[in-house]
């Protein structure tokens, strides 16, 4: 049958505890203080992209309203040019008929006087 060894049995668990204090200290915890190095180093680029974002959102947020203040602003300089526009154009037409009218009373008088 199978010859259980007392001795044995404890040098093979004297061994793989030898084995486990080892691998912990040379492996385990070099291994985990890597992971927590990288954990921090990934949750601090998270806090930068996310501060990076909310930057870029308020950005986003002032050129929109500076783009829609702009364009309230071409809206009231193309309004005031339109009024600007017409008030000229109705002086210049004032002005023409005055002169129209001058230039007819003109030309009845010199006809007048020809005859």
């Amino acid at each position: 049958m199978v010859d259980i060894k007392i001795p044995q049995i404890v040098f093979v668990i004297v061994n793989v505890l030898v084995l486990y204090l080892a691998m912990r200290h040379f492996f385990f915890r070099p291994v985990q203080q890597f992971l927590a190095k990288r954990a921090e180093h990934v949750e601090k680029e998270i806090a930068t992209a996310e501060a990076s974002r909310a930057e870029a959102a308020d950005l986003v947020a002032s050129y929109e309203e500076k783009l829609s203040k702009a364009k309230e602003e071409a809206r009231r300089i193309i309004e005031t040019a339109g009024k600007q526009a017409a008030s000229t154009r109705a002086e210049v037409e004032a002005k023409a008929r005055e002169q129209a009218e001058l230039m007819l009373k003109r030309a009845e008088k010199e006809i007048s006087l020809e005859r």
